[in-house]
């Protein structure tokens, strides 16, 4: 993402009149899509994430077969053989 020391030149540029407002804008917009799109990545690689969402989907294939079975036939009917 961006580096404090990235930003500060920015902010210097800006300050020097080196940087339009507009310029310093767009330029502040571009740099934190960039480190939303790296916390992104980090977020959805990390290790515990992969593992609840591992965990998440075979809980959810779990209750679809439970859905299925139950759905089929009525829960008092399979009780009851």
């Amino acid at each position: 993402g961006q580096t404090r020391e990235d930003k500060i030149i920015r902010l210097e540029s800006l300050m020097d009149g080196v940087l339009t407002k507009e310029d310093f804008m767009d330029e502040e917009f571009a740099a934190l899509l960039h480190e939303h799109k790296l916390l992104k990545e980090m977020y959805q690689n990390h290790p515990d994430v992969l593992q609840t969402k591992i965990e998440l989907e075979r809980a959810e294939e779990e209750v679809e077969s439970f859905r299925n079975f139950y759905g089929d036939m009525g829960e008092r009917e399979v009780l009851l053989e």
